[in-house]
């Protein structure tokens, strides 16, 4: 059995360097992501899903020596333009997350903000190895809905995406990271094994699994910075408070 590793979860949205000024922070250029790419092959790493990493933690089950989990939320045509095509070059393979109202049906698609995937490229992609998750269907905060609400979008997304790629669906990710105790208990009891949401875990693992921890790459981050994020779960501001946070509780003690 082997001994349990911290491994990076990353979170990206659009690869996209048209994006709107408004959206730009949480996108990211497709010459960046190539370059964030190559230096993780480079470096050794492989790709793994969510129930590796969840097996390899719960029960210490082989994972390879440099295990990511490279994540893509709500489903946006780049992820299959400009993502998959760098992806497959270095042998890598991601999860994405899926907000299933959002879906477009087959036509010419931009880069945009507005511009999703057809479920015949999303089919594409699983063949090749990429897996497909619930994001709910309408991509709203789960907090700003009823709890009957938040059932049907946990229960619809799923059973939509099994019905389009004959594969069982086990996590779920929270739109907008918003959650609570209650909604937790929801998708749970609707059939999932684990949730995304919450701030990036260290050697041990999530504390919950309906609270996996993601490390978000984002337009500003340069190389030097994607690989501080890779090392420490967290850029170097955040990475600096959690470091003083330590420091003011050992002074405490």
């Amino acid at each position: 059995m082997q001994s349990k590793k911290r491994i990076p979860v990353l979170l990206y949205h659009r690869i996209d360097r048209e994006a709107e000024a408004e959206f730009r922070p949480f996108c990211v250029d497709p010459d960046a992501f190539e370059a964030q790419m190559a230096w993780l092959a480079g470096e050794g790493f492989a790709t793994i899903s969510l129930a590796q990493l969840q097996d390899h933690y719960t029960n210490g089950a082989d994972v390879p020596e440099r295990p990511i989990v490279i994540t893509f939320d709500d489903g946006y045509f780049c992820n299959y333009s400009r993502a998959y095509p760098i992806m497959q070059k270095h042998g890598f393979a991601g999860t994405i997350f899926l907000a299933t109202d959002l879906m477009r049906q087959p036509s010419p698609a931009v880069e945009s903000r507005e511009s999703f995937m057809t479920w015949q490229e999303i089919a594409e992609m699983h063949s090749a190895g990429f897996a497909f998750e619930a994001h709910g269907c309408s991509h709203r905060a789960l907090t700003s809905i009823s709890l009957d609400e938040v059932a049907r979008e946990a229960r619809e997304s799923k059973q939509l995406i099994e019905s389009e790629l004959d594969k069982t669906v086990r996590y779920f990710c929270y739109p907008y990271s918003q959650y609570n105790d209650r909604i937790i208990d929801i998708i749970a009891d609707s059939g999932y094994k684990g949730a995304c949401g919450g701030p990036p875990f260290w050697d041990d693992g999530p504390h919950n699994w309906y609270e996996i921890g993601r490390t978000e790459i984002l337009w500003s981050d340069n190389l030097k910075q994607f690989r501080f994020k890779i090392r420490h779960g967290l850029g170097y501001y955040y990475f600096t408070k959690r470091q003083l946070g330590k420091i003011k509780k050992k002074i405490k003690l």
